[in-house]
């Protein structure tokens, strides 16, 4: 039999493919493999539900993913819709042991001679459990109003707002799992792409999509979109939402037009039998007139550009209508003329975005002047000052950079270096393997990378130009985009909804808006909204706790935050102090971790020292979005650094 026919190779590569996705979701998932077990009045069997689907060596289903159709009636059944469930058992397992069970008798009728225990239960259990550096995933606890989200419409879009703690990001990535369920050919051919607000939040949910037995998802903070072109810091937050306004699109563009070299000199060309010239000035407007025509792709106009001189060189001769062929004629011969392949060279050298948005410090009065035309100049300074001072680019400089590849497009002289495959792939691959190495090779590229969803998380602190930039990346993909409106510090709704309009471009969007708060204690986000000033009336907290406590200074805060440390120590659990203030404190207080406000968001802790100086006020929004992100980190218990 041939081994190498197109059907063998096929076969292949199937098989192969298979083994490794099968052995990576078994490998994964062993931890708490089965959670749930449903006793159907209709079944003989009880159905057993888990992190994966298993079939014995006869074929027949011992285990139901999670995922599956017949899944959502473990996370939906009531006593009042009990969907043909008697008893839904949740079990909780340490390992391969199981140390709780809970269970919830939905048909007491026909119960018959089911028993039912009750236990702490797996959703009580899993909110007062300690925290740790890595979320946790909510497979076993997923709630009704959770799992509607979670299965809406496959093929469209999910736009999920809800407060603080209401379980919005693990909800999003449950949903990117179901996903991965249920288009899977799709998705893994397109991938996925999953934004978060910073590195250490990408980390922090790194683990749970790997948990469910998905890995084939790209993780990415805002910090590094554009890997290789990453950035390093954040710049404040006045310059960051003057970097993200859309005005930037016009002032990127105008500054690449304006900082191209000047002409090398003048190029002459003969003309209806007479020798006609063209200064550098003629040249400079054909180049500027070329560029300000074409929407993107500078890097490839020198065919433009050759029309621009030819008609040009007509204009110049005196030759008042021209016709088109004419000028296309003259633009083939300056194309064969070695002085004019120079000069338009010269015109347009190749660049790419990083090097140009190198060039703007050395064009900085331009910049300014630039930006002064779209911005007052407080703003327009604030930029350029940020600019000059930093050493790499920030966070608002990638959807800049972004911006100016995407203008410049490609080079046509671009020669990619030769790839050993042997250097890439194991003896035995398959073409997936290739499709997942060549994604991940072609991350950074400024086109459209072509995604098939996008998860964007913390949604509502993404300026209008990282918006922008996201797009090129999904520009037929669905989305899941997870926001709290409440707790924004760059853009306004006004801008939120504008740029949610842009991406999702009229397709099929489900809203969702979440209310009960699963993660903070009532007495702590009583705390929150009265020191934050947003209303939080209509979020239902289930827990309680002890209400926060206050460590007040008057001068100098180094007592208090030494009450803070030994407050945390008592404790134990994971700890965290939490500033309002940019740097304030260092990066630690002794063995605790001091995290900004921004750097805080969407994390997670035990116990959380916040510290609030008086210079942050709550009758400014930026301020309360602060103080409420602040003050909703902790999961038991909070205390309050504060001259109040």
């Amino acid at each position: 039999m041939k081994t190498n026919t197109p059907q063998s190779v096929f076969d292949r590569e199937a098989f192969a493919g298979n083994a490794r996705r099968r052995l990576q979701a078994v490998s994964v998932s062993e931890q708490q493999l089965v959670f749930g077990r449903m006793d159907h009045e209709d079944e003989d069997k009880p159905l057993y539900v888990g992190r994966i689907g298993l079939s014995d060596h006869a074929q027949e289903r011992i285990l139901i993913d999670w995922r599956a159709p017949v899944g959502s009636s473990f996370y939906r059944a009531t006593s009042s819709s009990p969907q043909g469930v008697v008893r839904r058992r949740t079990l909780i397992t340490r390992g391969k042991t199981v140390v709780g069970i809970n269970d919830d008798l939905l048909v007491p009728e026909k119960a018959g001679d089911l028993e039912v225990v009750a236990g702490e239960g797996a959703l009580l259990h899993a909110l007062m459990r300690e925290r740790g550096e890595f979320m946790n995933d909510i497979v076993a606890t997923i709630q009704a109003e959770q799992d509607e989200v979670i299965r809406c419409d496959p093929k469209g879009s999910v736009v999920l707002t809800g407060g603080p703690g209401t379980g919005k990001s693990v909800v999003a990535l449950h949903r990117t799992a179901y996903l991965m369920y249920e288009r899977a050919a799709e998705l893994e051919r397109l991938g996925v792409l999953l934004v978060g607000p910073g590195r250490r939040f990408s980390r922090y949910i790194s683990r749970v999509l790997p948990s469910l037995g998905e890995t084939a998802v790209n993780i990415r903070s805002v910090f590094d979109i554009t890997e290789p072109v990453v950035a390093s810091t954040r710049e404040p937050l006045d310059v960051a939402r003057t970097k993200g306004n859309l005005n930037m699109t016009k002032v990127m563009k105008k500054f690449l037009i304006h900082s191209y070299p000047p002409p090398p000199g003048d190029l002459k060309v003969t003309v209806s039998g007479h020798v006609v010239r063209l200064a550098p000035a003629h040249l400079r407007a054909a180049r500027d007139e070329t560029l300000g025509s074409i929407t993107s792709g500078f890097n490839m106009a020198s065919d433009r550009l050759l029309r621009s001189i030819a008609r040009s060189f007509f204009q110049k001769a005196g030759r008042g209508k021209v016709r088109a062929q004419e000028i296309n004629t003259l633009a083939r011969t300056l194309a064969e003329n070695q002085e004019a392949i120079e000069t338009v060279e010269a015109l347009l050298p190749q660049r790419t975005g990083l090097e140009a948005w190198n060039d703007m410090k050395d064009w900085s009065d331009d910049l300014l002047s630039i930006l002064q035309s779209q911005f007052p100049k407080p703003q327009a300074e604030a930029v350029v000052g940020q600019l000059l001072a930093a050493t790499g680019p920030q966070v608002g400089d990638l959807p800049l950079i972004d911006e100016l590849d995407w203008l410049l497009g490609p080079s046509p002289t671009a020669i990619e270096a030769p790839v050993h495959e042997d250097d890439i792939y194991d003896e035995v691959t398959t073409l997936q393997d290739r499709l997942d190495a060549s994604r991940q090779a072609a991350w950074g590229a400024t086109k459209t990378t072509g995604f098939g969803h996008i998860v964007v998380d913390e949604a509502q602190d993404l300026s209008p130009m990282q918006w922008r930039m996201l797009g090129r990346r999904g520009e037929d993909a669905t989305w899941t985009i997870v926001g709290d409106p409440a707790q924004a510090t760059l853009a306004t709704p006004q801008e939120w909804e504008a740029s949610l309009n842009r991406v999702l471009r009229g397709g099929r969007v489900t809203r969702f808006n979440l209310g009960i708060n699963y993660r903070t204690p009532k007495e702590i986000m009583e705390y929150a909204a009265e020191a934050s000033g947003v209303p939080l009336g209509a979020l239902q907290s289930i827990r309680s706790g002890t209400p926060p406590v206050f460590f007040r200074y008057s001068a100098d805060p180094a007592p208090a935050i030494a009450e803070g440390l030994n407050w945390l120590r008592e404790r134990g659990g994971l700890g965290c102090f939490v500033t309002l203030e940019e740097g304030a404190l260092g990066g630690k207080v002794e063995e605790f971790e001091v995290l900004s406000a921004l750097e805080a968001k969407g994390l997670e802790f035990d116990y959380v020292v916040l510290y609030r100086p008086e210079s942050v006020d709550r009758r400014s929004a930026v301020d309360a979005s602060l103080i409420l992100i602040g003050a909703t980190r902790a999961t038991k218990g909070l205390a309050v650094i504060t001259e109040r």
